[in-house]
């Protein structure tokens, strides 16, 4: 049904949509199941755009996010762009896009956690947690950060795996709760990452699929108008 889909938007050609991908913390733009994904959208004439983000170890704070996101990609927020993030890039995209005060078409979110700082107890999470010092205070997100961007006006979706490594699956709820979003669970993906053996993601990529159609019929509609 996927394939179907696909072939039936790109020959329509009308779609004038955005996707911009936002990874986690030590990420990179061809990571796990992006580079799959920019390929798909891509397909259905999307322009897909991935910035890259500083990592803990280059002292990544929000800031110096927000000042890269601002750069490349803030031009772009508009409700013809959608949002995908990866865990540390879910915090962001609310933290910003409250900022900002500006809605899109629709907003992603894989691996979003409510607390960053709490980590399931194990040795290397216990680490993990060290590495993160710097990080965690710049990207601490409120409870009136989290009641606006639920009150935006957008489709939110929150995908979380049955099995996520780093974060409580009770943890990952309250994030979707938090930012009312559609809960998501899907199963043996650990926290969507290479290591957890996810190189492509079809649940998103449907989605994103759904979304590209219904404004591919509203620009139809228009022009018979």
């Amino acid at each position: 049904m996927t394939e179907k889909k696909i072939v039936n938007l790109a020959e329509s050609r009308e779609i004038k949509m955005n996707i911009i991908l936002i990874h986690g913390t030590g990420g990179y733009k061809s990571e796990s199941y992006f580079a799959w994904l920019k390929i798909e959208c891509e397909k259905i004439g999307l322009n897909v755009f991935i910035p890259q983000m500083p990592g803990w170890r280059d002292g990544g704070t929000y800031e110096m996010w927000r000042d890269i996101f601002d750069k490349e990609c803030g031009h772009l927020i508009s409700k013809e762009t959608i949002i995908l993030a990866q865990s540390l890039g879910t915090r962001f995209a609310v933290k910003y896009l409250g900022e900002v005060n500006k809605e899109v078409k629709a907003y992603i979110s894989c691996a979003g956690m409510y607390d960053m700082a709490k980590m399931r107890d194990t040795p290397e999470n216990v680490l993990r947690i060290k590495d993160f010092e710097l990080q965690i205070p710049s990207f601490t997100v409120s409870k009136d950060e989290y009641k606006k961007f639920a009150n935006f006006n957008f489709p939110k979706f929150s995908f979380y795996s049955d099995n996520d490594n780093f974060f409580e699956q009770s943890n990952l709820e309250l994030y979707a709760n938090s930012i009312d979003a559609k809960h998501i669970l899907v199963k043996g993906k650990g926290h969507f990452s290479i290591f957890a053996g996810v190189r492509e993601f079809p649940e998103v990529l449907e989605i994103i699929l759904n979304l590209a159609k219904s404004s591919s019929n509203t620009l139809s509609r228009t022009k018979k108008c």
